[in-house]
């Protein structure tokens, strides 16, 4: 097996990601690898492979080219990943470490690459699988988490101690499962970094971007990443009727007029007076890589705002506009599918963790 080739693939072809899991399950002793094995999950918005392999470059390099299945390194360590196409919802994998090979590498991809998303894991949908975990596997543990409470954050629990300041946990030991319940009911936080350990069964670590590291067992990470694509799926295909155009101005000709049809994004409770008041912070934390251009908001019967986005990364922008329990999001000229999908993220986070994404 070469130092690029950690799972010993080969030439073979894994056209169907389970089939790849399959392999690795059955084939492969996570073990006796070097380095501890990453899983990234992903959604785009391509229609071919051909696409897909375009936009690996340059932070990428492609080894291998198995179908369905590329082998590709990158960074100044050379880092290899495995991705497998996976009906353009890409999964990677490597055992590049978090800190030092993942930076130069993945997270330079999504941020260069608006056609892709990571799978984002909001704090309230990293609470969800916690406690889907814990009671699936009442034997689990919770020996590492960082748990993480902003005072304009939405307070779901009520009666915290000191909700105004924004406070950070990090906690080691054997009674994590039951310390988090603690800390949670006291101060209000939601987890942004869990690991898990079963006896005799699966060991893995989940951060809020998305990536799994695991040290034996594949089922349980696996199907959290499913479900996440399963989910973002129904969000891709409603952000596909959106549609941006420029056409010509009859009345002056060296203008063009901007045509924007916008999705939309549903909330279960309508908006309340403290997620306008807090929308500013919280679209332009550190989480989003967002920035405002214009924000203009209303507090009536109604609470409502009209916002222009600006992103970071690809200087795109994307209007969002409210009415009642409706936010309409709108494409400009340079909107990118990843600007649009942490959009949702945001608003799934931050202001309705039950929101559905509509086509307008």
């Amino acid at each position: 097996m070469s130092k690029l080739d950690f799972l010993d693939v080969g030439s073979e072809s894994y056209e169907e990601f389970p089939d790849f899991v399959d392999y690795i399950k059955e084939d492969v002793e996570l073990a006796e690898i070097e380095g501890k094995l990453s899983l990234i999950g992903s959604i785009s918005e391509f229609e071919s492979k051909e696409q897909l392999v375009s936009s690996l470059n340059p932070t990428f390099e492609i080894i291998r080219d198995l179908g369905n299945l590329l082998l590709i390194s990158g960074g100044p360590n050379n880092t290899p990943f495995y991705v497998h196409i996976n009906d353009f919802c890409p999964v990677f994998l490597t055992t590049g470490t978090k800190t030092k090979d993942l930076p130069a590498t993945i997270d330079t991809y999504f941020k260069r690459e608006g056609s892709v998303s990571r799978l984002w894991v909001g704090k309230k949908q990293m609470d969800t699988i916690r406690r889907g975990i814990a009671n699936k596997h009442p034997d689990v543990r919770i020996p590492y988490f960082t748990a993480h409470h902003s005072p304009t954050s939405e307070d779901t629990i009520g009666g915290i101690t000191r909700p105004d300041f924004e406070r950070t946990i990090q906690y080691y030991g054997e009674d994590g499962r039951r310390t988090f319940q603690e800390v949670k009911s006291k101060y209000g936080v939601f987890p942004t970094n869990v690991r898990f350990k079963k006896p005799n069964g699966f060991k893995f670590r989940i951060t809020n971007d998305g990536v799994f590291t695991i040290n034996s067992g594949l089922s349980e990470p696996l199907t959290i990443i499913q479900s996440s694509i399963d989910r973002l799926r129904e969000v891709k295909s409603k952000i596909k009727t959106s549609d941006f155009d420029q056409v010509s101005n009859e009345f002056v000709s060296e203008q063009n007029l901007e045509m924007s049809e916008p999705w939309g994004i549903k909330l279960e409770s309508g908006l309340e007076r403290r997620d306008v008041d807090n929308f500013a912070a919280n679209i332009q934390s550190r989480d989003w890589d967002f920035e405002l251009s214009r924000l203009t908001s209303s507090f009536g019967d109604i609470p409502g705002f009209s916002a222009e986005i600006v992103d970071q990364n690809s200087y795109g922008r994307a209007g969002m506009r409210t009415k009642n329990d409706l936010i309409r999001v709108y494409p400009r000229e340079h909107t990118t599918f990843s600007q649009f999908m942490r959009i949702y993220s945001f608003v799934s986070d931050h202001i309705d963790s039950n929101a559905q994404p509509i086509a307008l």
